[in-house]
């Protein structure tokens, strides 16, 4: 097989994969009604994605994480000098 099994689901290739015919619709349907129900089993997380976010606040992200970066080189090389 060209492409790996577990990539006939994965979201970020499956378009290009069903205009290619290496997989099916009914597969994909099949794959999901095979899937155990985990509602109940399960808890939502928070993540930020800094990726969705506009291009100010993209940039406002960004700079806070260097600043966190810088603070924490300067921590641990104080003394050093």
């Amino acid at each position: 097989m060209r492409d790996p099994e577990i990539f006939k689901y994965d979201v970020r290739v499956r378009d290009r994969l069903l205009k290619l015919q290496r997989v099916s619709a009914s597969e994909i349907e099949q794959m999901f009604t095979s899937l155990p129900d985990l509602d109940g089993t399960t808890e939502p997380i928070e993540l930020e994605q800094p990726a969705l976010y506009g291009d100010a606040a993209r940039r406002a992200a960004i700079a806070a994480a260097n600043a966190v970066a810088v603070e924490a080189v300067e921590a641990s090389t104080e003394g050093e000098a």
